[in-house]
């Protein structure tokens, strides 16, 4: 699981991948990725998820 963490921030700081989660101490409620980053064609891909109100 840390090998992904590494892979994310590397991510990150290429410009190619953002992931955020959405949570407090008790429950997660949701998160947000932008993904598949072309700058040269000025695109990208964004997907999210929320947790269920129960």
């Amino acid at each position: 699981m840390l090998a992904r963490f590494d892979e994310q921030e590397e991510e990150r700081l290429r410009g190619t991948e953002l992931n955020l989660d959405a949570a407090d101490p008790v429950r997660a409620w949701g998160g947000a990725s932008v993904y598949e980053v072309d700058l040269d064609q000025s695109r990208a891909a964004v997907g999210f998820w929320l947790a269920s109100a129960r």
